[in-house]
């Protein structure tokens, strides 16, 4: 007689992702020294330049599982390499893009420890003057500089008023565990 043993607990992925708001020029001053990422914001915070910090639960897309699938059956060779920020107000788990995109850029470090992924996106206090109410990240072949671009992976609301006379640099943290 045969037995057939069933998997119950599913593979899941989800976390969490963490903004940062910093006084303008400082995270870049210590980047330029030649610190990486990590290192300027913990020499930042000891020094008392973070502004504001939220975090928030992050939504994987449809997309991205399809993506995650991909990736561990060698399918799909690119992985994340574009945060995104947008000023909408709406998430749906199908989604395949921002609501409204408004800048964009390379990730800037990423890194695994066990099962948790990590990746980091920075922006310029000039490359992101909005009031921001999403972030997305964008991986696959097709990932580019240009809005829209490449596989949706996470999109969720992580609003926070960046736009008007001074605006901060802003650090995006995703971290997601793989359980």
């Amino acid at each position: 007689m045969q037995r057939l043993l069933r998997h119950t607990d599913g593979q899941r992925m989800g976390g969490v992702s963490t903004l940062q708001a910093w006084k303008p020029g400082k995270l870049a001053g210590l980047l330029w020294q030649g610190m990486t990422l990590p290192e300027a914001k913990a020499y930042a915070l000891s020094a008392g330049w973070l502004v504001d910090e939220n975090t928030v639960h992050n939504m994987v897309m449809t997309g991205g599982k399809n993506w995650e699938a991909q990736m561990i059956g060698n399918l799909q060779t690119v992985g994340v390499t574009y945060n995104a920020i947008g000023t909408g107000n709406t998430v749906l788990v199908g989604d395949v893009q921002l609501q409204t995109e408004v800048a964009r850029e390379l990730i800037t470090l990423a890194w695994v420890t066990i099962n948790v992924l990590t990746i980091d996106a920075y922006y310029l206090a000039a490359n992101c003057n909005y009031n921001i109410g999403e972030v997305g990240w964008f991986a696959g072949p097709s990932a580019s500089g240009t809005a829209n671009s490449g596989v949706l992976i996470a999109h969720y609301l992580q609003p926070y008023a960046n736009g008007g006379g001074s605006p901060n640099d802003l650090t995006l943290e995703w971290v997601n565990t793989f359980n």
